[in-house]
């Protein structure tokens, strides 16, 4: 008798791997109810003797259904080896539409995918990919963008990087690949890009312009220039709108808001109603609110742009000025020279426009040289407003070097009035022969700097033509403030043989006169001295041989009768002992008469000490103190007899 034991399920499943019936045992194994993994072992399996059979298409299919089970680099380099780039792609493909895959951290797989479609030209697969969002959030995007890049699909790779807020290699993208692969929508491209960093934060717009402002110039200057004007004047404010949405997250749209005190921007920002457009998505992130908020960016240094604006002096200007017209407390030196400099080159030009034109025969002369000089008063204007804005930190002396440069004329004239140049100032008006000019300027200056009227006296004596009528104002001045000898100022003037002496009469009579006046005074103060000096010696000579009689009978400190002991000075004054100071001693001490002071003379007394010692110590110093006083003296005569009188030199 024959008994059938079934076998168990590990049994038949081994007997039915033997014989290669995955098929089977797959089916068993479900109906079996063998755990999960353990039937997608089955599925490796299987696809490992279809690919070793060489059926490749339906060995990709169950490996397919090993996904999560079988590491994705067990299957990949089966077909990287056979070189089977469909089968790859179709695994490759179930792979990133498997959701219980997360292939964020891991661009490898994303990488190989994209670079199938690309050896395989299938774009229609491409945009499929980007476009998905369940895909495309689940994968590296910056691994998928820089494959696309390779492989030139721009449009794609613009998609994905401005959909996931990838900024640098969105610009990137539209900046460097686009101009390289020299696209016809080459300008579109930095219009975009021109618009993109627009709607970014400023923080982010500020680290943009510096990197990609040279080729936003190059192609939009005027755009440009605006954009970064925005971002100096603290007007960059994004409006940030958010919205609820069904899935809970909402985008956000943004537009930007120009507040500024220039209204030339604000006219110019109005008229560019193109380059904002009111419908343009701007999202750049999503949030979970229903709110309105404002981003409010703070005025960056316009310093770091001026590199940008290398090839564009006129947008340059353009720039500076609004930037320093925004704020002039705030702006820096280094603004103000280049703004000066820009404006000294525009008057340059308008300069050589003129010169053309003279220099060309036209019929109508008028049409061609007026418009010419009213831009050259217009610009000059603005170099005077510069110049004389009482806020401008320019620096002056670097400022003079370029209004010479550049035959600024009026800036060159008020820098040597600010700078204190006169004497630079009265040469420009010798050279120019503006002879009102040049007394009027002495008169305002030469108080400061009296050697202007020694300069301008020389000019007017070395002149051919009749300077009668300026002479004689600048020797009116030089005689009211004393600046020069008589002597050297006849001197100066007799280098003209042509000067007629009525033009010098006048002032060497008040000359003449004055000296006169001197001389009467110094003979009247030597004959007051000579009567004192002579009243003195006889004094001196009665003290020496003549008895002193005294007569007072009281104290001429109290008024208090004469007692014994009495003191009697040469003076003629008379005290009584215990009245003077020192003289009350008591006891029978005797106080010491030499050093007993008359108090009605002692301080003349001191005042006489005082002068000798000083002229003692002035006498171990002479030599220095006499040359250095006759250097700074304008009479060294004077200087000498004062010496001689002190008994100095002996």
């Amino acid at each position: 008798v024959l008994e059938l034991v079934e076998k168990d399920i590990d049994t038949k499943l081994n007997d039915l791997f033997k014989r290669n019936l995955y098929s089977t045992a797959i089916t068993l194994a479900k109906s079996s109810g063998c755990t999960y993994s353990s039937i997608l072992e089955m599925h490796r399996m299987y696809g490992d003797h279809l690919y070793l059979k060489g059926n490749f298409d339906e060995a990709v299919n169950e490996y397919c259904k090993t996904i999560g089970h079988v590491e994705p680099s067990y299957v990949i380099r089966k077909f990287l080896d056979a070189q089977r780039i469909q089968n790859l792609t179709l695994y490759m493909e179930a792979l990133h539409n498997n959701p219980s895959v997360n292939l964020r951290h891991n661009g490898d797989h994303t990488t190989l995918l994209l670079n199938c479609y690309t050896k395989q030209m299938k774009h229609d697969k491409l945009k499929q990919f980007v476009e998905n969002d369940d895909i495309t959030r689940a994968i590296d995007v910056k691994a998928a963008i820089n494959v696309l890049r390779e492989a030139t699909y721009i449009d794609e790779a613009l998609f994905l990087a401005k959909k996931y807020h990838e900024q640098d290699l969105y610009l990137k993208i539209q900046l460097e690949d686009v101009h390289q692969l020299g696209e016809k929508n080459d300008n579109n491209a930095v219009t975009d890009s021109l618009k993109y960093i627009s709607m970014l934060p400023a923080k982010l717009a500020e680290r943009y312009l510096r990197e990609y402002g040279k080729i936003l110039m190059a192609s939009l200057p005027k755009e440009t220039t605006l954009l970064l004007e925005r971002l100096c004047s603290n007007s960059w404010k994004m409006q940030v709108v958010h919205t609820e949405s069904s899935a809970s997250a909402s985008k956000v749209v943004t537009k930007p808001q120009t507040h500024t005190r220039n209204r030339s921007l604000d006219i110019y920002l109005n008229d560019n109603d193109e380059l904002f457009p009111e419908d343009a998505d701007y999202s750049y992130q999503e949030v979970k609110a229903n709110k309105l908020e404002y981003e409010e960016a703070l005025s960056c240094n316009p310093e770091s742009f001026i590199h940008i604006f290398v090839g564009h002096p006129n947008e340059l200007l353009q720039f500076l000025r609004n930037v320093v017209n925004y704020d002039e407390d705030a702006a820096s030196p280094l603004l103000w020279n280049s703004l000066l400099e820009l404006t000294l080159t525009e008057y340059s030009k308008a300069i050589e426009t003129v010169e053309i034109d003279e220099s060309e025969d036209t019929k109508d002369e008028s049409e061609n040289v007026t418009t010419p000089d009213s831009r050259i008063k217009e610009v000059e204007r603005q170099v005077m407003q510069i110049l004389a804005n009482p806020v401008a930190e320019y620096d002056e002396h670097h400022a003079l070097v370029l209004v010479q440069a550049h035959g600024c004329k009026r800036a060159q004239l008020f820098l040597y009035e600010k700078l204190e140049m006169y004497h630079l100032l009265m040469q420009h008006y010798m050279e120019t022969r503006d002879n009102l000019a040049i007394i009027s300027k002495c008169k305002a200056y030469g108080a400061n700097d009296p050697n202007l009227w020694v300069q301008v006296l020389m000019h007017f004596a070395q002149r051919d033509e009749n300077c009668d009528q300026e002479i004689r104002q600048v020797l009116h001045h030089i005689d009211r403030l004393n600046i020069l000898p008589p002597l050297l100022v006849i001197q100066i003037l007799s280098n003209n043989p042509k000067l007629p002496l009525s033009t010098v009469r006048s002032y060497i009579v008040g000359q003449l006169h004055r000296s006169q006046s001197l001389i009467d005074e110094d003979e009247k103060e030597i004959e007051q001295l000579r009567s004192e000096t002579e009243r003195m010696r006889n004094e001196i000579i009665s003290l020496q041989s003549q008895p002193k009689v005294f007569t007072s009978t009281k104290d001429n400190l109290t008024g208090a009768p004469l007692e014994l002991p009495t003191v009697h000075f040469l003076s003629g004054n008379s005290y009584n002992l215990n009245t003077l100071p020192g003289g009350n001693i008591g006891g029978n001490m005797q106080p010491k008469l030499s050093f007993l002071e008359d108090p009605k003379t002692a301080s003349e007394q001191q005042s006489v000490a005082d002068i000798l010692n000083g002229l003692s110590r002035l006498r171990d110093n002479t030599d220095e103190e006499f040359y250095r006083q006759l250097e700074m003296s304008s009479d060294g005569f004077e200087t000498i007899s004062q010496y001689f009188g002190k008994c100095l030199f002996d």
